[in-house]
């Protein structure tokens, strides 16, 4: 079990609770009240708060440990003075330009100097930091005239108006854009005490990155892959499982070194996520995963537009799934069966999943022949859609009946093993992605715009059709016609529908047509480039009463629209043109108080199409609810049990939060990285 990482915010007022947390939930760091209460803090100040701290900082239990306590000050000044705007029989004056200081103090355990001994005076157990940061502003008294019937108006927010936008806080606050000093000073406490020390690489094929997206020429992530001699070991290329892996090179992609955990845990595959570098324990592990994360990339998620209904859920969630279950068999069992037959020694029963192709019996590489392969891996993958899908092993225990001589009824050890294990894993997943899916329907109308500025870019670097291989982006309603879906249609019929048209379009033609790499860097950056900025478009849909966001998506389309007229070939000066103008824009928003520091410093990597979740994979099996009752409940197209917009305390179920249904004080967020 990973515990989650709590901080303590002491307050009198509960309704700063989710404030804190609206930054804190993207690295699922869980936020709590503490009462001041009987702490002489208005005349002593944040230092009489140290018998508490020391008590809240040793607290922790099996299910969190405490992080760190803080202590936030607000005061509305007059602008250029140190008198206070909002002193008792003080009026506020109608235009006044007003300043918003803050400071922000924050305890956390104590760091040990490299001789063993503390540092620090505040305390011989805690580490006090103490941030501030100030905002202008002015005071309009018509706000509150307009909003006086408005709830949950917090003190002077509805009447303090950012000169930028001639919004108030709270008008702020409603539309979900609210950034404030607190804002900006947790971005610093997160930068400080949160993000990762170094970037997040690869151990057994490193790679330099000084950012977490890097593109270059477009040769970095064909040389960082082609040159890993496991992932192009002989037998792999000799057998035709190599040009999976290069038709998804040409179609469009990317590495991703993240430096925070919310750079990391953003997985979208086909537009602007690109491939995480996860470092793993020995390099056939990690070499196993890479190869699991690039066959995604393979059937890349379809587009959600911006229309809602059940038919477009189901299909959403199918296809994500369909994703999981054929990764896994052909990374998981065919890659795998691969590095063993070249002769690599290694502990191939340690995942659980190997020994199930094992004892099914099925030789995917003898005769030595595509249709062979094929016949093997659409065997398997039934098998496996079967169970990942709708929970039923029958097809797995046909098979080692077939093999092994058992009885039908009978599962064997190894079966058995690999559900024990994988089975939180698929529930899990069709959590997380149907809380995606939610998370993107809830705001409907900022996704249509998006689309509407994403879909020119997929029409310009020539990726309107699915297929063959990897190329191609397709949207739900493309993929709903293609396969001819119905409302009505069984959400069993549904999986096998989508099953056909994925096995044909993208997965056959690649093992009947050998793949090779694109040999012009300049075209694999306009393919990678493309798709990365159809996904960043969604920082322009959410801010599109800007002018600079229609100028910006002006531009975007001018250098893609020339670098087509020219081959489709973009040049690596003209990428850093155009992303440098991505750049201030997201420099501006920042200016203007509509984002903080830390969502600057992740937008100008990854703007998230959705909102994070979080899963724990390690809670006991009796914890999660059975495989196949999730799979009825998300399929037939009811909503799925414990996925509502924000969770409660029912761990160990995914658990996001949603713009406009902010915050419930203490929901549980706990943060596990997706692997396998």
């Amino acid at each position: 079990m990973v515990k989650v990482r709590r901080v303590y915010v002491v307050t009198s007022n509960p309704e700063r609770v989710p404030e804190f947390q609206k930054l804190m939930q993207h690295y699922g760091i869980e936020v709590k009240q503490a009462s001041p209460y009987g702490y002489r803090t208005k005349k002593l100040g944040p230092k009489a708060l140290l018998p508490l701290v020391a008590k809240l900082l040793s607290h922790s239990t099996d299910e969190f440990w405490t992080k760190s306590v803080m202590y936030e000050k607000v005061l509305l000044l007059c602008y250029g003075s140190d008198e206070h705007a909002d002193a008792p029989g003080r009026d506020f004056v109608d235009g006044e330009r007003v300043t918003v200081s803050a400071s922000l103090t924050v305890w956390c355990q104590k760091a040990a100097k490299k001789d063993g001994e503390p540092s620090g005076q505040s305390s011989p157990q805690v580490e006090e930091i103490v941030y501030s940061y100030e905002m202008d502003a002015k005071i309009d008294l018509s706000k509150r005239k307009r909003e006086a019937q408005q709830p949950n108006v917090f003190n002077w927010d509805d009447i303090v108006v950012d000169p930028y936008s001639g919004l108030s806080y709270h008008e702020k606050k409603l539309m979900g854009f609210k950034v404030s000093p607190r804002d900006m000073m947790l971005s610093q406490y997160l930068r400080d005490h949160v993000h990762y020390r170094t970037r997040r690489v690869c151990r057994y094929n490193p790679v330099e990155a000084s950012r977490a997206v890097e593109f270059g020429d477009g040769s970095l992530v064909a040389n960082f892959f082609t040159k890993n001699t496991h992932l192009f070991c002989s037998f792999a290329e000799a057998h035709g499982l190599c040009s999976v892996f290069r038709s998804v090179l040409n179609s469009g992609l990317f590495l991703r070194a993240a430096i925070t955990r919310r750079e990391f845990i953003y997985w979208l595959p086909g537009l602007n996520a690109g491939i995480p570098l996860v470092p793993k324990d020995d390099a056939i592990h990690e070499v196993t995963f890479q190869a699991h994360d690039l066959t995604h990339f393979l059937l890349p998620d379809l587009i959600f537009t911006g229309t809602n209904g059940s038919l477009s859920r189901r299909l959403y969630i199918i296809y994500r799934m369909l994703s999981e279950a054929i990764t896994l068999v052909f990374a998981d069992m065919l890659f795998v069966e691969a590095l063993r037959r070249e002769g690599l020694e290694y502990d191939w029963e340690k995942r659980k999943i190997w020994p199930v192709f094992r004892d099914c019996g099925l030789d995917p590489f003898e005769p030595s022949e595509p249709q062979q392969l094929l016949s093997v891996f659409r065997t398997l993958l039934e098998a496996n859609i079967a169970y990942c899908l709708m929970g039923e092993d029958v097809k797995y225990r046909e098979l080692m009946s077939k093999h092994l001589g058992t009885p039908l009824a009978e599962v064997p050890p190894a079966l058995q093993s690999f559900k024990d294990k994988y089975m939180p894993f698929f529930v899990e997943d069709f959590r997380w992605t149907s809380q995606n899916y939610a998370c993107m329907a809830e705001k409907a109308p900022e996704m249509s715009r998006w689309w509407q500025l994403a879909a020119p870019i997929r029409t310009i670097i020539n990726q309107d059709m699915a297929g063959p291989g990897a190329s191609g982006l397709q949207t739900i309603a493309e993929f709903a016609q293609k396969i001819h879906a119905t409302e009505t249609m069984d959400g069993r019929d549904l999986v096998w529908a989508a099953f056909e048209e994925v096995f044909q379009s993208r997965l056959a033609p690649i093992f009947l047509d050998s793949v090779q790499l694109e040999p012009d860097p300049s075209a694999m950056l306009f393919a990678a480039f493309g798709r990365y900025m159809m996904g960043q478009c969604i920082l322009l849909a959410r801010f599109n009463f800007l002018p600079e966001s229609q100028q910006c998506h002006a531009e975007i389309l001018r250098v893609l629209q020339a670098a087509k007229d020219a081959g489709g070939h973009l040049k690596e000066e003209e990428m850093r043109h155009l992303r440098q103008h991505f750049e201030s824009f997201v420099d501006l928003l920042m200016a203007r108080h509509l984002i903080s520091a830390d969502d600057a410093l992740t937008f100008k990597e990854v703007c998230p199409l959705f909102d994070p979740c979080f899963a724990s994979y390690d809670e006991p099996l009796s914890q999660y609810e059975q495989l196949k009752k999730v799979s009825q409940e998300i399929l037939k197209g009811a909503s799925p049990t414990g996925a509502p917009c924000i969770p409660g305390q029912d761990a160990p179920h995914r658990s996001r939060s949603c713009k406009g249904n902010v915050q419930k004080n203490g929901t549980r967020l706990r943060w596990v990285p997706k692997q396998k």
